[in-house]
C-alpha cells in the first residue's frame, strides 16, 4: 500500500476463496483495508479514527483519503499513528474511494466509511465473520445515531421498481431488536460498508457519475446482477454522525434514475419507463400546486437530464448487463413493491404504519394498470437508443 509513512510489513496476500472464516484454527485473518473517506473539515475524524483503533480486529490497516492541500495529518498522527494518509485530487466520496484500486493490494475486503462513522469495537469481525458464514461479497452493519444510540438510522435498504430508495426504519424508530437478523437486502448505505475486494477491482469501483445520492444503490444493483450477496448484519453496530450536507434532492434523483436506467433489464425497462414518466409528471404536478415547483421541476430534471445524457448512459449499462447471470425474477424479489415515495411520504408525515400498506398497496396496482396501458413515444425512443450497444 502506498502511504505517507513507512509501511508495516505486509500480511499474507491470499485469495478470498483460500482464507477459512475467522474462528476456525487455521493461523489466517484476512486482512481488511478501511478506506475512510474524509470530507469538508472532517470535524468528526477523531472520533471515527479512534474507534478504529480500538477495533478488536487483529489484522486491521486504516487508509485515509484526504483532500490534497488539507492539513489533516497531524491530527491523524495524534489520533492514530499507525493509520496512512493519501492525498486524492478527486472530489467526492466515490471518486476518492476509487483511488483505493491503485493503492491497495493484498487484502481481501475493504471497509468502506465516511469520516463521520463511529464503529463498535467488534464491528469489524462481526462483519468479516458474516461474509464468510452467508458467502457475501458486500456487508453493512446496523447503523445507529450518535447522539442517540436507541434510535435506528439504517439497517439496509431496499429500492422499488422506479429506482426509489425504501427503507422499513420509520422516522426516530427506536431500536428494540426488531431487525437484527441477518438477511439479503438491495443495497447498504455508504456510511459504512465492507466488500470484497476482488468483487470491487471486478466492477472498476464505484460509478461516479451516481455520486452523490446513488453511489451506493448504483455498486450494489450492478453487484447483485454479477451473482454477488449483498447482506446486512445488524450485530456490527456503527453510530454516524450523518453530515448537514445532503445531497440536492434533485442531484440524487437523477443519480437513481440513472443506475436504474443502468441496471434494469430492456424487458422491465418496457413498461417501467412509460410508467415512471408519466408518475414522475404526476408528481410534479402536484408540487408545483403545492408551491413547491423546485422539487417538480427536479423531478422531471430527472428524467430530462439521462435523456440529455444517453451515451454516458448507454456506456454504464453496456458494462452493467455484461456482467448480468441473474435473472429478473432474483432481482424483482428484493424490490419494495410498491411506491417508495409515497410510503415515506405516508410515515414521515401522516405517521400511520397500515395507511403506508393500503397506500403502497393501490400505488402498485395503478402502476400495473398504467403499465399495460401507457407506452409514451419518449419512453419507447429512450428503450430502442438504450438497447444499442
Amino acid at each position: 500500500m502506498e502511504a505517507d509513512r513507512p509501511q508495516p510489513e505486509s500480511a499474507p496476500s491470499v485469495a478470498v476463496a483460500d482464507v477459512e472464516p475467522p474462528g476456525v484454527d487455521t493461523g489466517i485473518v484476512p486482512s481488511v483495508v478501511a478506506v475512510v473517506v474524509a470530507r469538508g473539515e472532517s470535524v468528526h475524524l477523531e472520533a471515527c479514527l479512534s474507534a478504529l483503533a480500538a477495533s478488536d480486529y487483529p489484522d486491521l490497516t486504516v487508509l485515509l483519503m484526504a483532500p490534497a492541500g488539507s492539513d489533516l495529518k497531524p491530527r491523524v498522527a495524534e489520533v492514530f499513528p499507525r493509520a496512512f494518509v493519501r492525498p486524492v485530487e478527486v472530489d467526492g466520496f466515490a471518486s476518492a474511494a476509487n483511488e483505493a484500486l491503485a493503492t491497495v493490494a493484498g487484502a481481501p475486503f475493504l471497509l468502506f466509511c465516511h469520516d463521520d462513522v463511529v464503529l463498535d469495537p467488534a464491528a469489524v469481525r462481526i462483519l468479516v465473520e458474516e461474509a464468510y458464514r452467508s458467502n457475501a461479497a458486500v456487508v453493512g452493519p446496523k447503523i445507529v445515531d450518535v447522539d442517540r444510540p436507541e434510535i435506528l438510522r439504517e439497517v439496509g435498504w431496499s429500492v422499488d421498481r422506479f429506482g426509489v430508495p425504501h427503507s422499513d426504519i420509520v422516522l426516530d424508530e427506536l431500536d428494540q431488536e426488531q431487525h437484527d437478523a441477518v438477511r439479503d437486502v438491495f443495497f447498504v448505505g455508504e456510511p459504512c460498508a465492507l466488500v470484497r475486494a476482488d468483487l470491487f477491482a471486478a466492477m472498476e469501483g464505484y460509478d461516479v457519475d451516481c455520486d452523490p445520492g446513488a453511489t451506493a444503490l448504483d455498486f450494489c444493483w450492478r453487484a447483485r446482477l454479477a451473482g454477488a450477496r449483498v447482506i446486512v448484519a445488524p450485530d456490527a453496530r456503527v453510530r454516524h454522525h450523518g453530515t448537514d450536507e445532503e445531497p440536492d434532492p434533485g442531484v440524487a434523483r437523477r443519480h437513481q434514475v440513472r443506475a436504474l436506467l443502468t441496471s434494469t433489464s430492456t424487458a422491465r425497462l418496457l413498461w417501467i419507463v412509460p410508467v415512471a414518466l408519466v408518475v414522475q409528471f404526476a408528481e410534479a404536478i402536484v408540487y408545483f400546486a403545492r408551491r413547491r415547483a423546485a422539487v417538480g421541476r427536479a423531478l422531471i430534471g430527472a428524467w430530462t437530464y439521462n435523456l440529455g445524457h444517453l451515451g454516458e448512459v448507454r456506456t454504464a449499462r453496456s458494462r452493467a448487463q455484461a456482467a448480468r447471470v441473474v435473472g429478473d425474477a432474483e432481482i424483482h424479489a428484493l424490490q419494495f413493491r410498491g411506491s417508495a415515495r409515497v410510503s415515506a411520504y405516508v410515515a414521515t408525515t401522516l405517521h400511520a404504519p397500515d395507511r403506508v400498506r393500503a397506500l403502497s398497496d393501490r400505488s402498485r396496482t395503478a402502476a400495473d394498470t398504467a403499465g399495460a396501458r401507457l407506452r409514451s413515444v419518449r419512453g419507447i425512443v429512450l428503450l430502442v437508443m438504450l438497447a444499442r450497444r
